[in-house]
């Protein structure tokens, strides 16, 4: 039976075991049906089903955080350019699908102060343009977080 027809049955099952059959009583069977589905899967070594949508729901929330983070020191570095160092650095990317560095690409571009500028012939490596290269560490950690964030949405 697949994950998210079980998680539904128990929550019918559920409901239609509370008087009166409600909305209310319908959520908290999902929930029940979820805890209980996730606990199936996990002996069966299985990927949870809603793991995928949460993991996508902490991307978006760490896309909107680094975005922020990066249009701040951005800001900063409008009012006071002196002293900053852009270049190129290249960073690693492992294993990966074609769509998947693609987007980990997007994401770095997204970020204020970083454009991805391409990937090296192999794909193994993200040249990404920084507009201060004091720390090419933290673009580096950038693109490392990103990249796991994008496996924990899509990688079974």
């Amino acid at each position: 039976m697949g994950q998210l027809l079980m998680n539904l049955t128990v929550a019918l099952l559920w409901a239609s075991f509370f008087e009166p059959f409600s909305w209310l009583n319908l959520l908290a069977g999902f929930g029940v049906g979820a805890l209980l589905t996730w606990l199936v899967v996990r002996q069966d070594g299985r990927r949870f089903y809603l793991s995928a949508p949460w993991g996508a729901v902490k991307l978006v929330a760490r896309l909107l955080w680094e975005q922020l983070k990066s249009a701040l020191w951005v800001s900063r570095f409008i009012l006071d350019p002196r002293g900053r160092q852009p270049g190129i650095v290249a960073v690693p990317v492992t294993a990966l699908s074609d769509w998947q560095r693609v987007t980990v690409a997007n994401l770095i571009t997204l970020t204020p102060g970083t454009v991805s500028v391409c990937f090296s012939p192999d794909r193994s490596r993200l040249y990404v343009h920084a507009v201060d290269l004091k720390d090419p560490e933290s673009v580096a950690q950038s693109e490392q977080l990103f990249e796991g964030l994008v496996r924990e949405v899509w990688e079974r």
